[in-house]
């Protein structure tokens, strides 16, 4: 489970400045339900001239005080022991996926490439096999060769594909570098670097879920990692940028 902190500071209105002190502050707290997934809380605060009441909040949430999503992370007192939830998990998978929807639009399965990728922790060995279709051959560049030897092994059962492991990066048509979540493409066109994915669309059923003023991607993070929601890691970013302009991942040609 998460927070969802919305805070929102009265203006300082004439009315404020005179009688301010007298408004009581609001903090509700509502448990919203998660189709397939542990529930959140959401906890609206309403705060005037008075700072935001750190207590009350962790007598409303608890320990999920230390996992907040909120807007205002800097109205709450420092000297207590919140904890913003930050994390790149998910956009690490949903990465992995649109460099797979690139190579799929750009017509890859029917004409494979050479193609590198860069694990050195491998970490992310399942990505090597969804990979297979798009290589006509496949370097592994990882500091744990141990790691990728029954992939490896699995791979050339399955696919007849040979895949080479390697400490250095070499001159492929496609590196793929999920140490920094990179993709750099090397056609006639010329060299393309791919990364920094942005907007996405989640399933309908958790659209709705949202707040309006909470960051979209922080909020289905969260819903990811600690609620366990996990059909999130099948989205796909639907903008990238390619040689630092943003573009439609749909218009990301090279072949």
């Amino acid at each position: 489970m998460f927070t969802v902190l919305n805070i929102t500071k009265r203006k300082n209105s004439i009315f404020e400045k005179l009688f301010g002190c007298f408004i009581k502050d609001e903090y509700n707290v509502r448990t919203v339900g998660v189709y397939k997934g542990a529930p959140f809380y959401e906890l609206n605060v309403s705060v005037g001239k008075r700072k935001v009441d750190a207590q009350r909040i962790i007598d409303c949430v608890g320990k999920c005080s230390r996992r907040l999503v909120t807007n205002r992370f800097d109205l709450l007192p420092q000297n207590y022991n919140f904890g913003l939830f930050k994390s790149n998990k998910l956009y690490s998978k949903m990465i992995q996926n649109t460099f797979i929807e690139i190579l799929e639009v750009n017509g890859l399965k029917k004409n494979p490439v050479s193609v590198c990728l860069v694990d050195r922790k491998a970490i992310n060995t399942d990505f090597a096999q969804r990979l297979c279709e798009y290589s006509s051959t496949l370097t592994i560049v990882t500091d744990k060769t141990e790691k990728y030897n029954s992939v490896c092994e699995e791979i050339t059962e399955n696919t007849g594909l040979c895949p080479i492991l390697k400490n250095n990066v070499s001159n492929e048509n496609i590196i793929i570098n999920l140490d920094d979540n990179t993709m750099t493409i090397h056609s006639e066109k010329g060299t393309g670097i791919i990364e920094n994915g942005d907007d996405f669309t989640v399933p309908e059923i958790y659209n709705y879920l949202k707040p309006q003023e909470i960051n979209k991607y922080d909020f289905y993070s969260a819903l990811y990692e600690l609620c366990g929601v996990f059909s999130l890691a099948d989205c796909v970013f639907e903008t990238i940028s390619i040689n630092n302009e943003k573009k439609s991942v749909a218009d990301v040609h090279f072949s």
